[in-house]
């Protein structure tokens, strides 16, 4: 199939089984259709949801960051609201150091929780996730998605 015949609800279907392969959801990340009225709502009034295409997982952290998975766009918070068309993306790789301001001090890989995120203008964009699994979870669906445009 190729990815012309590949429609919004294909992506979703996908996504959404391959988030059960990594055990989603899980205590900070949810399907976007279990999320409350309230909350969907909330994101619904952030972004452009005829682009995004279909909201499929969000995200979130201790700290109140945010990640929205979509068919078509990958959106995010951290103090203001950001969108990343999903063919866009070039490069994937987690931050690894605590700050800039810290040096070379590398944080644990289980302690990873923001995924640097480059489009094809080299701009890097910070996405969040709980850390641990639901981390490694959000990125190995963006390398899918990566993937499925590149095709």
């Amino acid at each position: 199939m190729t990815l012309l015949h590949k429609t919004d609800e294909y992506f979703r279907k996908r996504l959404i089984w391959q988030a059960t392969k990594h055990n989603l959801p899980a205590a900070y990340s949810f399907l976007y259709d279990d999320l409350p009225e309230a909350t969907k709502t909330y994101l619904a009034a952030q972004i452009d949801m005829e682009s995004a295409g279909i909201p499929v997982l969000f995200f979130t952290t201790p700290s109140q960051e945010w990640t929205l998975l979509c068919t078509r766009q990958l959106i995010g918070y951290n103090q203001g609201v950001y969108v990343l068309p999903l063919k866009e993306i070039t490069f994937i790789t987690s931050k690894k150091r605590t700050s800039q301001l810290a040096g070379d001090s590398r944080l644990p890989k289980g302690e990873w929780h923001e995924l640097e995120v480059k489009d094809q203008q080299e701009q890097i964009f910070l996405f969040h996730a709980h850390k641990g699994g639901e981390f490694f979870a959000l990125w190995n669906l963006l390398l899918m998605m990566r993937r499925f445009n590149q095709e």
